[in-house]
């Protein structure tokens, strides 16, 4: 099966096809310093890495420490890191730097993050655990239980924070 990368209209909400990304399936998505960076992309095993937006084509930056669920990413534009938690490495937060580098802190969030955002203007990382929202801290690894979203996503939740209107998007 062919996958595409879709802009998608904040205003009206059409999605335009980018590009053809063939056949890579991923979990996690996000932009940092202007590139898109995926996480859980399955070649021989799992890795995160960057898609060209203009060709498509998959780059690895990291096998993920042997991991095969990083299913959530955040990108932290002033730290120049992505944040990952490792759902086989006992809910433990990762952070990734572009270069591929990871990095372990702490020792769990309790938490899967699935779905993760990370809001810039106040250094916050959001992420989910089944129906609730969290905020993680990102120097010790451990979550804080912000509410429940008042929906079950079914472990298939993505997060985005708006800069401009200070808003978290969940789908």
């Amino acid at each position: 099966a062919t996958g595409y990368a879709y802009s998608i209209d904040p205003v009206t909400g059409a999605a335009t096809q980018i590009v053809d990304v063939g056949t890579l399936s991923l979990s996690g998505a996000s932009l940092l310093g202007g590139e898109l960076f995926v996480s859980d992309v399955l070649e021989s095993s799992f890795k995160t890495g960057t898609v060209d937006l203009g060709t498509g084509v998959f780059t690895v930056i990291s096998d993920q420490d042997g991991s095969a669920n990083w299913h959530g990413l955040a990108s932290d534009e002033a730290a120049g890191l992505l944040y990952s938690i490792d759902i086989d490495d006992g809910n433990k937060l990762k952070s990734l730097t572009a270069a591929g580098v990871v990095t372990t802190i702490g020792s769990g969030a309790g938490i899967d993050g699935r779905g993760m955002a990370y809001d810039d203007g106040n250094s916050i990382l959001y992420a989910t655990g089944g129906s609730n929202l969290y905020s993680v801290d990102t120097a010790a690894g451990t979550s804080t239980l912000i509410g429940s979203m008042g929906t079950d996503f079914n472990y298939r939740v993505g997060l985005a924070f708006d800069e401009d209107a200070g808003i978290l998007y969940a789908n």
